[in-house]
């Protein structure tokens, strides 16, 4: 049977052009930045980089006062 690489889905992500990050197990997430292929090594973690929270503020005017939503994504 075969078994996929511990990071195959960052693999492909990273195939795909997605931006990827690594941690050395100092709990600190890098991005890859060069432009050879990463070595995904076994002791390494690997992950697609997280897109970032966005916060979207709303405001309308209902002709007396301002009225606003703050809807967050993530």
């Amino acid at each position: 049977m075969n078994k996929r690489h511990k990071h195959y889905e960052t693999i492909v992500a990273w195939a795909e052009g997605k931006e990827i990050q690594f941690n050395v197990g100092d709990g600190i997430w890098r991005d890859w930045t060069e432009n050879s292929c990463p070595s995904f090594c076994e002791h390494t973690e690997w992950r697609t980089k997280p897109e970032p929270n966005v916060v979207v503020e709303l405001k309308a005017f209902d002709g007396d006062t301002w009225l606003g939503h703050n809807s967050g994504t993530g």
